[in-house]
């Protein structure tokens, strides 16, 4: 639990203090959903119970979920720490029952600066072997760490053996040329409620969106990319390794995270 920024936290439906001397279960091989709160509300709360579910079955996990149950656990914590907009992680399983653990996770939403400037990033070979499902592990988080420290960019891009851009470490990826948007397949990357809602903004946005197979040879060639996730929205990508895009600028981008934010708005529960 080294990511809470909460002094308070819910385990198996218990809240209680975070001390120094809590023997916390380790989170490394447990599944996991990260949800924003927005005026003390949960954004796209129904989508990530849905995955999560998808999450127990595709890895064994089995966790207890009680939708109503766990809504009031969310908004309690974050009113009990006085929090009404953070990001919410809720893990499990945490004991023989199924039990889940909800904490303030630590968030950093970027400033309206960064959505003009644009992020950098930098490509990294590497597969995650489930990307289906959200899966703790501190192998792969080091590596992406290290990766991001060595690049000094704000994301990497990963690449697998076919060479082929799937996703960022802890975002979706999306290409535009043109009037057109491409986005790798849903059964390639996670399938993250953000992208889901994103997809439905570049149908909004007038873009024909198609999910298909970028290649990095390729993605140096696009217009233009943002990456996509539950703390940034739509961020556009400024560089990739030494290419530079303008991506900030492109009015397709522009519209899309226009019509993402009015999406946004809808669903608050």
């Amino acid at each position: 639990m080294n990511t809470n920024i909460g002094t308070l936290f819910d385990l198996c439906g218990v809240i209680k203090p975070v001390l120094t001397d809590n023997t916390i279960p380790s989170e490394d091989g447990k599944i996991y959903e990260i949800i924003r709160i927005i005026e003390g509300k949960p954004l796209f709360f129904y989508d990530h119970i849905k995955r999560m579910e998808a999450s127990s079955k595709s890895t064994g996990l089995w966790v207890d979920i009680d939708l109503e149950s766990l809504g009031n656990r969310i908004v309690s914590l974050c009113e009990a720490n006085n929090y009404s907009i953070c990001n919410v992680k809720v893990v499990g399983p945490m004991d023989d029952k199924g039990g889940l653990m909800v904490y303030v996770s630590a968030f950093s939403y970027p400033k309206e600066e960064v959505y003009q400037q644009g992020i950098d990033t930098a490509f990294l070979e590497i597969e995650r072997p489930n990307p289906n499902a959200k899966l703790m592990r501190d192998d792969y988080k080091a590596t992406v760490a290290k990766a991001i420290e060595d690049n000094n960019c704000y994301e990497v891009l990963l690449v697998s053996a076919d060479g082929t851009v799937t996703e960022g470490s802890r975002s979706n990826t999306f290409f535009v040329k043109g009037d057109k948007v491409y986005t790798t397949p849903g059964e390639l990357v996670l399938k993250g409620i953000t992208r889901q809602y994103i997809m439905e903004a570049c149908v909004r946005a007038g873009a024909s969106l198609e999910e298909r197979c970028v290649t990095a040879e390729e993605c140096l060639g696009m217009d233009g990319l943002f990456i996509s996730g539950t703390s940034i929205g739509v961020l556009p990508v400024r560089t990739v390794g030494s290419k530079t895009f303008s991506s900030p600028e492109l009015p397709m981008i522009l519209n899309i995270r226009k019509h993402y934010e009015a999406i946004v708005k809808e669903n608050l529960l």
